[in-house]
């Protein structure tokens, strides 16, 4: 095991004293502390620079200054923590419930979404294309028409495809069986933004 290169003592003057110091540190770090000790034991008048009293005074303070210094920093790692926890508890719950990627990125955007599709949701309209079929949701009172994509709409287009009054009539009861589903879908996800998250990371 190699040993720490020795280095010459350093001089250090403390309350009013010189002393000779040794030490793998270096001379400006033994000269920045001992400074910091001198001004401590200035800062105590009813105690004579460098009596047994006055060190032990200053010794005491500074040990306080670092019990509070190393309470603040564990009080922040903890918070810290605590948020760490709290978002993987809701991107877990989230993606562990089978939501995407995407939801999970933007979870606000998500609801915001869901609400717009919820209170908008009314008669089926298909519009057919040579892509993947887009299906809407007219709005009542004449509002925007909600595009719906992704698997709702692979779900919902062959139930509203039909042109004919009886297909259209199923269609719109499999429109109405769609809406429930959204609403307890956001529902859910209300709930699981709410769930308090795990204590284990």
């Amino acid at each position: 095991m190699e040993r720490p290169p020795q280095q010459s003592p350093v001089e250090l003057r403390v309350g009013g004293e010189t002393y000779r110091v040794k030490a793998t540190a270096t001379e400006a770090t033994l000269l920045r502390l001992a400074d910091a000790v001198d001004a401590k034991l200035k800062a105590y008048q009813g105690a004579r620079a460098g009596t047994p009293q006055a060190l032990l005074l200053a010794a005491m303070s500074l040990a306080n200054d670092l019990e509070e210094e190393r309470a603040r920093r564990v009080a922040a790692e903890e918070r810290a923590k605590q948020m760490l926890r709290t978002v993987v508890a809701r991107l877990d719950a989230l993606l562990g419930d089978g939501a995407s990627l995407g939801g999970a990125h933007d979870l606000g955007a998500s609801l915001a979404s869901l609400e717009v599709l919820h209170e908008s949701l009314g008669n089926g309209v298909v519009h057919e294309s040579p892509g993947a079929p887009e299906v809407e949701r007219r709005a009542p009172h004449g509002g925007p028409q909600v595009p719906l994509t992704g698997r709702e709409a692979e779900h919902a287009a062959p139930a509203l495809s039909s042109a004919s009054p009886s297909a259209e009539a199923e269609g719109l009861q499999r429109g109405d069986a769609l809406a429930e589903v959204r609403r307890r879908r956001l529902s859910e996800l209300r709930g699981e933004t709410e769930r308090p998250g795990r204590d284990d990371a």
